[in-house]
């Protein structure tokens, strides 16, 4: 492979990372025993799963909208499921499990992403970056501030050491982190300065949370 990318002109440094076995729930996968499932079966598995909860949930959305939520989150799934594990080792892929809006998921993550949007969307003020910073004191803000400080550091090991299941986890990490903070903090305050100190933390979130998607491969969704 690595000599046919030569041939049409990909010279640069190339490196093949490996991944450990993948079962599912019913076991290992053996050609003999026909259990072998091909990546198109995968995926439209993991597509139809997710239009099943999409019309759970949206029941009103158009058939189009649904379809096209249902690729989104089906693919954030399964892509988000088989890297959030480290190379080297082996795991079983539960498609039900992927595919839920909670827990280490990659739907969990675009969820999160999508939720940020709606508050910023409802707020009055826009992103402004001259805010007061000394009104981010909250623990659970400056544990999010923290969060987002990583992310550079993150950045850097995954380049260094190939080690692409960093940054699913980090994102896992980030989310919980914002999730905790929303259950504690009111950022669509009657205080303006400080609702426009928190739309700005919570917009550093959104993008940093974009940013990792966009690196696995991940589509974000201003709606779900």
């Amino acid at each position: 492979l690595f000599t046919v990318l030569d041939m049409i002109g990909f010279k640069e440094d190339k490196y093949h990372l490996s991944y450990g076995m993948v079962y599912l729930p019913e076991g290992k996968m053996k050609s003999r025993e026909g259990t072998i499932v091909d990546a198109d079966n995968i995926i439209e598995k993991m597509q139809s799963l997710a239009y099943k909860e999409v019309n759970k949930r949206y029941p009103e959305l158009s058939e189009n909208l649904k379809k096209e939520r249902a690729t989104s989150i089906g693919m954030a799934a399964l892509a988000f499921f088989i890297l959030k594990f480290n190379p080297k080792s082996d795991f079983v892929f539960n498609p039900k499990d992927s595919i839920s809006f909670e827990g280490e998921t990659g739907p969990y993550i675009q969820y999160c992403y999508a939720r940020i949007e709606s508050i910023i969307t409802k707020s009055k003020n826009t992103i402004d970056l001259n805010i007061n910073w000394d009104l981010i004191n909250h623990e659970k803000e400056l544990t999010l501030v923290k969060q987002l400080n990583y992310f550079p550091e993150i950045l850097n090991s995954v380049r260094s050491n190939y080690t692409i299941h960093q940054i699913p986890q980090y994102l896992l990490t980030l989310c919980q982190a914002f999730n905790s903070f929303y259950s504690s903090c009111q950022v669509l305050s009657s205080d303006d300065e400080l609702e426009k100190a928190r739309l700005l933390l919570i917009k550093c979130v959104q993008i940093v949370i974009k940013i990792g998607l966009q690196i696995l491969g991940i589509d974000v969704l201003d709606q779900m």
